[in-house]
């Protein structure tokens, strides 16, 4: 539905969208807008993506601004981190979150589409892990975006 791509670790099980996401809110992991790949212990993973007219440091400053917006009651505000990274060969930012538990969202643009991709563990109180962070960059690596 969402015209990209990615390769799960070992033992993942992926299920897809039921829905496409019409650019409003900051759905998550299970809701049937996102497409939700979940691993064999506590972490889990979702994608989906919506067109937008918004250059990426804008669509960046959205998503951090809508985290907040509906899921203030456990997210701060401000995020730890937001880092530069790489998705599918576009620019696109790392944003870590200490939720309660780890939260990171990943967002980029490629052709018009304002993409998501969340991770979150709730055995991990904390906005970084390094293990965690190994297997979202490795899922975020894989990706590769159609048309």
């Amino acid at each position: 539905m969402y015209h990209y791509a990615l390769t799960l670790p070992a033992g993942w099980a992926a299920a897809p969208a039921a829905a496409p996401w019409d650019g409003s809110g900051a759905p998550t992991h299970g809701e049937p807008v996102v497409d939700s790949f979940v691993g064999p212990a506590s972490p889990a993973s979702w994608a989906f993506g919506a067109p937008t007219k918004e250059t990426l440091s804008a669509y960046v400053a959205s998503v951090v601004s809508d985290n907040f917006k509906f899921h203030g009651c456990t997210c701060p505000a401000k995020p730890e981190s937001v880092e530069p990274i790489e998705i599918g060969g576009e620019p696109g930012a790392l944003i870590a979150w200490n939720c309660g538990i780890l939260i990171n969202l990943a967002a980029t643009v490629h052709g018009g589409i304002g993409y998501h991709f969340g991770f979150r563990d709730p055995a991990v109180h904390a906005a970084t892990d390094p293990t965690d962070r190994a297997v979202f960059s490795t899922l975020l690596s894989s990706v590769t975006f159609g048309s």
